[in-house]
């Protein structure tokens, strides 16, 4: 989610939020409801609303201009990595009803002068999603096709006027390396395109929050497996932004105080081109970097090449993480210096020109399945399923499922979408835990 604050995401200006802070829109937490709570402004809210009477009716198709010129508010986000490309974007209007957003539409740019945006009349925008309707109290959620080209900032205008709970962009990082190649700067960070692809075990804490920026707020921000006992590791393998030579790691315990692990130790690979990840259990591929190291109660380790090995002159693309026997870590960060080589990587950018091209929009919601990937994407552009099978929960409340059956059908279809649209913002209210990619 390359909205949410947890990356750093921030809100740069906005037209209005007499009722509810515009901040509201980017906490990764999904909203809550006070019932019969008043502050100065009127009811409280969890997420974004402006005042009554912003009175202009908009127009059908408009240009990214025209979208801009209808009257609406907005809000400007700044994304927290350096820039990212977007597949998917969702809106939550949670306990809006009556007073939620009639329709929405997103906006980007790329720029790295934040005043010239926030100044009238800037120019610089391009439509990401078009206008759609908003209803209220619900959840919607759009797949654009492909990946969109990258952008720093986004605008979310909302016609117009009222309410949104949450706002969520998922894509990829597209990382802005140092000109000089020796620059050292932190390689697996998700704002320079690393990734956490799979890990052994998340019982308590998911991986992907191991690679965040900050040390963790507390024992729910970074990753923690379940007790073990006997002979046992766990294990996550991270991609980093770029392949690279590999000058330091820092291995951060905090607020992990009665169950960080006994020992860590990591690991080391480099996959050229379009070769899949390494497996975590896979032999004969990993190169052991660090070897296990005694680890301590809320702290950071620092380990630097006199203690690594076989990092001169090496490259790697990939790193594994184990940790001894279990237990949980905050964050991890591999620094180093980038490496120059021919890889066909998952974060290359594509031509202008194909982007132009996207396949049709789908607006996606979680109790439909396409029959097949052929078909999925022959199918043309509307809200999959039947009005009575769309999920428009009147109070909103959760759907009572199993906790298995709910898991097993996030998860297919996060996989199915690339944890875009519903996948994520489904599973952080029906499942409890974040189980997919940030």
């Amino acid at each position: 989610d390359l909205a949410s604050n947890a990356l750093g995401s921030k809100i740069l200006s906005f037209s209005d939020e007499w009722f509810a802070d515009a901040s509201n829109l980017l906490v990764p937490a999904a909203p809550i409801r006070r019932p019969g709570v008043f502050v100065h402004s009127g009811a409280w809210y969890d997420g974004w609303e402006t005042r009554r009477h912003n009175s202009k009716l908009p127009t059908s198709n408009p240009t990214p201009s025209q979208l801009e010129s209808e009257a609406a508010d907005w809000v400007i986000v700044k994304l927290g990595v350096s820039s990212g490309r977007i597949r998917g974007v969702a809106i939550d209007t949670a306990f809006f009803d009556g007073n939620h957003a009639p329709e929405i539409a997103v906006l980007g740019t790329f720029s790295d002068d934040d005043d010239k945006i926030k100044a009238d009349g800037y120019e610089g925008w391009e439509t990401v999603l078009g206008k759609y309707e908003c209803g209220p109290n619900r959840k919607q959620a759009w797949d654009l096709g492909e990946l969109t080209k990258a952008y720093t900032h986004i605008k979310l205008l909302m016609y117009p006027d009222g309410g949104i709970a949450r706002l969520r962009l998922y894509g990829l990082a597209v990382p802005v390396f140092p000109e000089a190649v020796d620059t050292v700067f932190e390689l697996s960070a998700i704002g320079n395109g690393g990734r956490a692809l799979s890990c052994s075990d998340q019982h308590f804490g998911t991986k992907d929050k191991i690679l965040l920026p900050g040390r963790g707020k507390d024992m729910g921000d970074g990753w923690e497996t379940k007790r073990t006992r006997g002979e046992h590791v766990d294990w996550v393998v991270i991609q980093l932004g770029t392949p690279g030579e590999i000058e330091k790691i820092m291995i951060d315990t905090a607020n992990f105080r009665g169950n960080f692990p006994k020992e860590v130790q990591v690991f080391g690979t480099l996959r050229a081109g379009d070769a899949p990840a390494p497996g975590g259990t896979e032999e004969g591929v990993w190169t052991e970097v660090l070897s296990p190291q005694r680890a301590g109660p809320d702290k950071e380790h620092d380990y630097t090449k006199d203690i690594l090995k076989n990092v001169d002159g090496k490259s790697y693309s990939h790193v594994k993480l184990v940790i001894i026997p279990d237990g949980g870590i905050s964050r991890i960060r591999v620094w180093g210096k980038r490496t120059v080589l021919s890889l066909n990587t998952n974060l290359r950018i594509q031509s202008q020109t194909s982007l132009h091209r996207r396949p049709p929009l789908r607006q996606l919601h979680p109790t439909t399945h396409p029959s097949s990937p052929a078909r999925r994407h022959r199918q043309p552009a509307k809200p999959l399923g039947s009005p009575r099978r769309r999920m428009r929960l009147g109070r909103y409340q959760r759907p009572q499922r199993s906790r298995s059956r709910a898991l097993g059908r996030v998860w297919a279809h996060s996989q199915e979408y690339w944890a875009t649209g519903w996948g994520l913002p489904y599973l952080f209210n029906e499942v409890g835990a974040f189980g997919g990619e940030v």
